[in-house]
């Protein structure tokens, strides 16, 4: 006989929502029906098993003195240069840092613009341009022991590479090119025009300054103020008059100069309307999910790239969104979401597996700590609907693995009070915590947000997160 029975009647709909830190961010604030997925905020790096993992601190390189601005590059594969500019004494230094970390010393050279840009010539030398302060044009070189100015030549400018043997210049709209197999020290004329040097003035495009010079492939890119420009042909002849310009896209360019990097077959560069990528003619804004305010260029102060465990990384220098300091905003190449780590720095830099970061009194190494970690922190959108109906939280599930101290707030928005802050109690491998809430009214609100936080520097991972609850009692 079948049972009769009515169920029990009630106005209360019950909701869960799964949070899975390794989505990545968006950090637009909608209304959602719950219950959704919820894209939320991350500090820290997704493994591949489906965890946020706190990354290792920066180890110690060097000492300094309010650096601006730093590029490696290498010379031979015993050691790694760093060239870093100190704003308070107006100096550059480059120093000498071998494989294993050592540092040989600094190489001083005299005042320059904190803005510079650079050209490795295969590993005999790197050159080094820029305009000076107050406007004082420079164009050096350096060999891993001897810097030699190059003024009297009289070539200088924003923008320079190393290209199919040639060194190339971009001042304003002229594109200077040198000799094949140019002189670094200067004792014969690398731009002599009777051996093979010249320059090019380029007609296409409503633009004032060239802002970079980016080898690749076989052409160089142009990324100039306002617009993008190729130079093709030099794998079909080292002779110039068989190049020719065509222009990429017009309409924006990069914002300045070293706001670029490029990682395999791809540019990746900051404009004036937020990061691209480059791999053939079309740039792709890549940056839309995320409010780091890229779109201004005072706000950013470094792109990069690097690889942590394997997986590469675009790295973006920028305000937090906070805006309390400066973070670096990691693009996942291979799945293409946004995480952050908290570190404040003013610039990034990568030569093969080593990464070198700059803040206002070190250069660190990135991930270079064996012992002491980030911890990570995960903040949730703001939960709330369009149907005027309370939440009625029950109980939060939080699961993750190594260090157990991780904080979680529960912030009723509409209130702006926090109403449960405990920390996890449990074993160091994995752990699994249920919170529950027992106070009548204090779990009831209209809307709400969740904090996780590690307070300590060990190692940790966080795999999900759960709020279950119901909603019910309509509100006006």
């Amino acid at each position: 006989m079948a049972d009769r029975r009515k169920k029990k009647q009630t106005i209360a709909k019950e909701f869960e929502i799964t949070i899975t830190p390794w989505e990545g961010m968006v950090f637009s604030q909608d209304p959602y029906t719950i219950p959704e997925n919820m894209a939320v905020w991350i500090e820290g790096l997704p493994k591949l098993t489906g965890a946020i993992e706190a990354v290792p601190y920066c180890s110690f390189l060097v000492g300094v003195t309010n650096p601006m601005h730093i590029r490696a590059f290498s010379l031979s594969d015993d050691y790694i240069c760093v060239l870093r500019f100190d704003q308070q004494n107006m100096v550059y230094y480059c120093g000498i840092y071998r494989s294993d970390g050592s540092c040989e010393g600094d190489v001083r050279t005299p005042l320059v613009k904190p803005k510079f840009d650079i050209a490795v010539q295969g590993n005999t030398a790197c050159w080094i341009t820029g305009r000076g302060q107050p406007d004082r044009p420079f164009l050096r070189t350096f060999d891993g022991t001897y810097y030699r100015d190059l003024v009297q030549y009289g070539v200088d400018g924003d923008a320079i590479c190393y290209w199919k043997g040639r060194i190339f210049v971009g001042k304003d709209r002229t594109l200077i090119f040198s000799v094949p197999n140019p002189d670094h020290t200067g004792a014969t004329n690398p731009f002599d025009t009777a051996n093979g040097a010249g320059y090019i003035d380029i007609n296409l495009g409503s633009f004032s300054k060239i802002l970079a010079l980016i080898p690749k492939e076989d052409s160089i890119y142009i990324l100039t103020n306002n617009n993008i420009i190729a130079l093709l042909g030099t794998t079909i002849s080292n002779d110039p008059t068989q190049w020719y310009l065509t222009e990429i896209m017009s309409g924006y360019g990069i914002s300045d100069a070293g706001m670029w990097t490029k990682y395999e077959h791809t540019i990746y560069y900051h404009s004036p309307v937020g990061v691209l990528s480059l791999v053939a003619t079309v740039p792709e804004k890549i940056d839309d999910a995320v409010t780091i305010r890229t779109g201004v260029p005072q706000y950013v102060r470094d792109i990069g790239w690097f690889v942590y465990q394997g997986v590469p990384y675009l790295a973006v220098i920028s305000e937090r969104f906070d805006f309390s300091e400066h973070a670096i905003y990691c693009y996942n190449i291979l799945t293409k979401k946004w995480y952050a780590i908290p570190i404040n720095c003013s610039s990034i830099t990568s030569i093969r597996d080593i990464t070198y970061i700059a803040t206002n009194t070190s250069i660190l190494k990135l991930f270079g700590s064996s012992s002491s970690y980030y911890g990570v922190k995960v903040m949730s959108k703001v939960f709330f609907n369009d149907a005027n109906i309370y939440y009625n939280i029950r109980k939060i599930h939080l699961y993750g693995r190594g260090d157990p101290s991780i904080g979680l707030k529960f912030i009723d928005e509409s209130r702006q009070q926090t109403l449960l802050t405990c920390n996890t109690l449990s074993n160091p491998d994995f752990f699994l915590n249920t919170y529950y809430f027992t106070q009548a009214l204090a779990n009831r609100c209209k809307q709400f947000q969740l904090v996780f936080e590690q307070s300590d520097s060990q190692y940790s991972e966080l795999i999900s997160v759960k709020i279950k609850g119901t909603l019910g009692a309509r509100y006006v």
